[in-house]
């Protein structure tokens, strides 16, 4: 089977995305695939000439951050009729709009921080929540643009100063406590897995990508009700949004007060030799060949 992988791209993401799309060039291969790499820039004509002359059966979206899943691709592969995996266009851009998603865990009942959605153009000086809060992109991924605001740390107009003006913000209450993670495999949730750092305040760009900057404590050593909610909340939340394939959903863990709090889905998570959907579906006797096979036969039929 002819699959193209989707790869680069121009987000504030793509060197995660090229390190994701090299392993899962691997597996593809090893499954016995004819694989056609492309890096996406802003020609999609030269994309769309490439579909046409490769006619692949599927593509393998490789892609992270904007323009690669947030429905934007999505919408021209559905109009070019190739089947690619993840979800589908609605679903991709809800999930990428941390605002949208929190108003549908909102309508499921789920433990939420406190947050508020600005363009960045919009932040004062003066704290719009109290401190400590986090700063961070409306729409990004892999950590990326992330400040935690606190007495020490400079002015909220300051830091806004880091964003385009036009950027669409969110003010996000800080949970202390610990940093967990669930991932979801067609609608049936893997593992909790617990991430620490002693040099890193949250699970940052730095922390998820180089080798030694974090502790994965899989599973997760919590109360089996605490586990078990994990589970249940990741996984309600993956079918509400209607995703399909691998997402990953993170949470802060407040054990002084019992909160399991939803913080974002990330519907396409990273695939690299540190990333946590792969050691989680290990973990479940699911070898990355076999979880790369399910996420193709699944693009396949939906």
């Amino acid at each position: 089977m002819k699959v193209l992988l989707l790869k680069g791209g121009f987000s504030s993401e793509r060197e995660i995305s090229l390190i994701t799309a090299d392993s899962c060039l691997l597996a593809l291969k090893e499954l016995g695939h004819d694989v056609v790499e492309y890096d996406l820039t802003r020609d999609i004509k030269d994309f769309i000439i490439c579909i046409e002359r490769e006619k692949p059966h599927v593509v393998f979206n490789a892609l992270h951050g904007k323009w690669g899943e947030d429905g934007c691709i999505q919408g021209v592969l559905n109009i070019m009729g190739v089947p690619y995996t993840h979800s589908n266009v609605c679903a991709s851009s809800v999930a990428m709009d941390k605002d949208m998603t929190k108003k549908i865990a909102r309508s499921i009942s789920m433990d939420l921080a406190k947050s508020i959605t600005i363009k960045a153009k919009e932040i004062t000086k003066e704290h719009m929540l109290p401190i400590p809060y986090v700063i961070k992109p409306a729409c990004d991924g892999s950590s990326c643009g992330i400040y935690i605001v606190t007495e020490q740390s400079q002015n909220p107009k300051t830091i806004a100063q880091d964003y385009d003006p036009e950027e669409i913000i969110m003010l996000e209450e800080y949970i202390q406590g610990r940093e967990l993670t669930v991932g979801v495999l067609n609608g049936q949730a893997l593992a909790v897995t617990e991430i620490k750092s002693d040099t890193h305040e949250f699970f940052d760009f730095k922390a998820k990508y180089t080798k030694g900057e974090a502790e994965y404590i899989l599973p997760a050593q919590l109360d089996q009700d605490i586990y078990e909610q994990a589970l249940h909340m990741a996984q309600r939340l993956h079918n509400e949004l209607n995703c399909t394939g691998v997402t990953r959903t993170d949470f802060r863990y407040d054990e002084e007060n019992k909160r399991l709090v939803m913080l974002e889905l990330n519907n396409q998570p990273g695939m690299t030799s540190l990333s946590l959907v792969p050691k989680q579906a290990e973990y479940v006797n699911i070898p990355f060949s076999e979880l790369i096979k399910i996420i193709i036969d699944t693009a396949l039929i939906k």
